[in-house]
């Protein structure tokens, strides 16, 4: 079990899912809650759900497996067979895992993220039909982890076929059983290629030329700069300079951000900071007029709800720290902060290049100079 916060992020970069079973495709717990968060707020905004509500779908995706570096990934068929053993063992079992995961959050925060770990979800909603509320944010949530579930098999599948298929099957049943399950899928398949978009992310390998020991994929990184943007938002409410905003909507902006900060890279690849410290240096406005020209069919395609968001919080915008305490300032030192932690996981190896070496001492002295 992790000692910090810090740690436990690590291990789930490094945790891999389904591996008890033949891959050709590899997932890590990392990659997979930010792709699950994406498809929370994606069908959520479909859904019609206010920004409020959604925060607390939102809060309980990127919280609710956190628990799992303690627990490591217990395959599907044998959560099922503890649950018909003793369904009370089981509840318990994860009720036990958030009480240890909550306590590496600052004290501030522990109870507020305890509440997102637990079993049933011990979140409080400010709402006069708060069953109808939960209910409605438990049941997007299980949809979308099965339906991730599900198309992460189906790769695989491909190739294992006999290996899966009662996997496969548990899963389409886990899905037929839940409610509202035709409103679901049609708000699923009005997102078009934006799932395969998101998920392009975890193609795309970071510091590609460095030979490494933990590898990393911008979906992953994605997963912690948000978990880093959700508890550094609560943190620095205080702070806040973006008025416009009250503290909800504040924390909502923030980790939705988070989360389409490095979108533009499904299009552009990922352009590693030194070349683009070469050509902002040439044309600072270059790579911004290049990321807008291949993100606009993008931009245009998304469903309203979502392209309204993409507007009025500059969701694909580039992120500056020129003004403190913004949401884009906060995201930025998110990034950053995740930056130093990729090289603090590949130096715990003991094997750290020069080029990492380098990004490390750069990165940690922009954070000691953040506000």
């Amino acid at each position: 079990m992790a000692d910090t916060l810090l740690g436990a992020l690590g291990e789930l970069m490094r945790l891999q899912r389904w591996n008890a079973m033949p891959r050709v495709e590899v997932w890590n717990e990392s990659e997979n809650i930010a792709y699950t968060t994406h498809i929370v707020y994606a069908i959520g905004k479909l859904k019609g759900m206010s920004n409020e509500d959604l925060l607390h779908g939102i809060q309980r995706a990127l919280l609710k497996s956190l628990n799992k570096h303690l627990l490591s990934d217990i395959l599907i068929g044998t959560r099922d067979v503890i649950r018909d053993i003793n369904k009370e063992a089981w509840k318990e079992l994860i009720d036990v895992a958030a009480k240890e995961t909550a306590k590496l959050f600052p004290r501030r925060l522990l109870n507020y993220a305890h509440s997102y770990m637990t079993y049933d979800g011990d979140y409080v909603i400010n709402n006069d039909n708060v069953n109808k509320k939960k209910g409605e944010i438990e049941n997007l949530i299980k949809y979308v982890q099965f339906k991730v579930a599900a198309n992460e098999c189906d790769i695989n599948s491909k190739v294992y076929d006999q290996s899966y298929a009662k996997i496969r099957k548990t899963l389409s049943d886990k899905l037929a059983g839940l409610p509202n399950l035709a409103e679901l899928d049609r708000h699923y398949m009005e997102l078009g290629e934006h799932p395969l978009k998101i998920e392009n992310l975890k193609n795309l390998r970071r510091w590609n030329r460095v030979n490494r020991s933990v590898e990393t994929t911008v979906l992953g990184h994605t997963f912690i700069v948000a978990l880093l943007t959700f508890v550094i938002a609560h943190l620095c409410n205080d702070e806040i300079q973006d008025k416009d905003f009250s503290h909800a909507e504040y924390i909502y902006a923030a980790i939705v951000r988070a989360l389409f900060h490095d979108v533009p890279e499904t299009f552009t690849g990922d352009i590693i900071s030194p070349v683009k410290a070469i050509i902002n240096k040439h044309d600072s406005g270059l790579l911004q007029q290049v990321e807008e020209k291949m993100l606009s069919n993008f931009k245009n395609d998304m469903p309203t709800q979502i392209h309204k968001d993409i507007e009025h919080y500059h969701l694909l915008d580039e992120l500056s720290d020129s003004q403190p305490y913004t949401i884009s300032s906060l995201v930025k030192a998110c990034d950053s902060t995740a930056i130093v932690l990729e090289c603090l996981f590949e130096r715990e190896t003991g094997s750290v290049g020069a080029e990492m070496t380098s990004a490390y001492i750069n990165y940690v002295s922009r954070l000691q100079n953040s506000k």
